[in-house]
């Protein structure tokens, strides 16, 4: 283990990006002795680049974090269980109040759980000053604006907006260092979601109620519409496995002749948003759980917006097989984003050209592509969480209005998430599993 929490450390074949453009074909200099602590900090179980990992060992994912220390224990935890996760890239944001090296530790500190972790800082991923601000000025503050004014009606000023770009830049720029580099250690099926993001088995709604968008247009023709394929992925989630009884890899191997794993390397993961309303009625055995345990946001929020609607749930998120994608596919990244990472993306996921054209001339919006709700196995459950921890990060996105009205959402409740709980527990053993999941 190479860990040091007061030094910047770089382990032996750690990659850190270069301040060229010329993509990810250099290997960049991996000294950067003076950099105060903080600024770059690399923690490693690091294993040997080509090693194929693809088909025995687990699955990766890219985390990109910022004041998300209350959130991060129950998220490696969850995802070590259930993917189950066994490398981790995170990046921190420089302008992050916390440091994650103590919660990350627990799992550094112990190479027997098989979870290989780094963290990165700017300095690995992002581009020179001027390439920088050039791809700045590319990025839209529309919506940002738009969220700001829900709250005290002040403008967004000119700091917040430079800080918004340079975050969208980030988003974009770290994606596309961390899946080469993860592509370069011989990982297959990669996670790219947010820290208040769950990625589990989209089970059939027990009460039949899901929104069904028609199939029209080029929609209708896309070759992932097949009537018939539409049909083996309905028939395959009525069948689908409990949360923590099978991970996803395990899924994925046994059914690995079968669409989706067979024709989609880049797997679209329709969200599900949880609000803020507590529920104290309990349908899985959570209550004999430590006290502690029943404050993860996987067990007491329940109430979600509607299932298979843009509203509240937004755009899908992805699962990338990244071993089935050549080098240079990444280097396009920061021209995406976290919804659809790579180029490639776009393949699998329907979309209605002749709606988008009319939706715009006629209502001057755009037309929402997201992949629908009832054709996925997978999906990713996204939560509000608390008050104070939804505040915690600075964001003139965030305030507490938008918070409220993003909280109220209650089209029914969901416990598919709530099993995996015990599973863990029972797996790694209640005294660890309280220490993992402390925050």
């Amino acid at each position: 283990v190479s860990y040091d929490l007061d030094t910047a450390v770089v382990p032996s074949g750690e990659n850190v990006a270069s301040n060229s453009n010329s993509g990810h074909g250099e290997t960049p200099s991996t000294d950067i002795a003076g950099v105060p602590p903080g600024d770059i900090v690399i923690a490693t179980t690091s294993a040997p680049p080509q090693e194929n990992k693809v088909e025995n060992t687990g699955m990766a994912a890219c985390l990109l974090i910022k004041d998300d220390n209350d959130r991060l224990p129950e998220w490696i935890a969850y995802h070590y269980h259930t993917l189950p996760l066994r490398r981790l890239v995170v990046a921190v944001d420089p302008t992050s109040s916390e440091s994650p090296h103590e919660l990350l530790g627990r799992w550094i500190s112990r190479p027997d759980l098989g979870l290989e972790v780094s963290v990165w800082g700017d300095k690995h991923f992002m581009p020179d000053a001027e390439t920088l601000r050039n791809r700045m000025n590319r990025v839209s503050v529309t919506k940002l604006k738009e969220k700001a004014k829900l709250g005290d009606g002040q403008e967004v000023g000119g700091e917040e907006v430079d800080l918004f770009r340079k975050h969208i830049v980030r988003q974009k720029e770290f994606l596309s260092w961390c899946l080469y580099r993860l592509k370069e250690e011989g990982w297959g099926w990669t996670l790219i979601v947010d820290s208040d993001e769950y990625l589990m088995f989209n089970t059939l709604d027990k009460n039949n109620a899901e929104r069904k968008y028609p199939l029209t247009g080029d929609t209708k023709e896309n070759k992932y519409n097949d009537p018939e394929r539409l049909r083996k992925i309905t028939e395959a989630r009525s069948a689908l496995p409990q949360t923590g009884q099978m991970t996803v890899l395990g899924y994925i191997h046994a059914h690995a002749d079968s669409p989706p794993w067979t024709d989609e390397p880049c797997m679209p993961l329709p969200r599900l948003w949880f609000g803020s309303l507590k529920s104290t009625e309990a349908t899985t055995d959570v209550d004999t759980s430590p006290v502690f345990f029943k404050g993860l946001d996987t067990l007491r929020y329940r109430t979600h917006a509607e299932k298979g609607a843009f509203l509240q749930n937004f755009w899908d998120k992805s699962l990338v097989d990244i071993s089935r994608f050549s080098d240079e596919d990444f280097d396009s990244i920061p021209w995406y984003n976290a919804h659809r990472p790579i180029e490639g993306c776009y393949d699998v996921r329907p979309f209605d050209v002749h709606m988008a054209e009319r939706k715009w001339l006629v209502e001057s919006k755009t037309f929402n592509n997201i992949t629908p709700f009832w054709r996925t196995l997978l999906r990713v459950n996204h939560y509000l969480g608390s008050w104070k921890s939804y505040n915690k990060r600075k964001d003139p996105r965030r305030n507490r209005k938008l918070y409220e009205t993003l909280g109220s959402v209650d089209h029914g409740t969901d416990d598919d998430i709530r099993t995996w709980i015990s599973s863990f527990v029972e797996t790694v053993g209640e005294e660890l599993a309280g220490t993992l999941l402390q925050h």
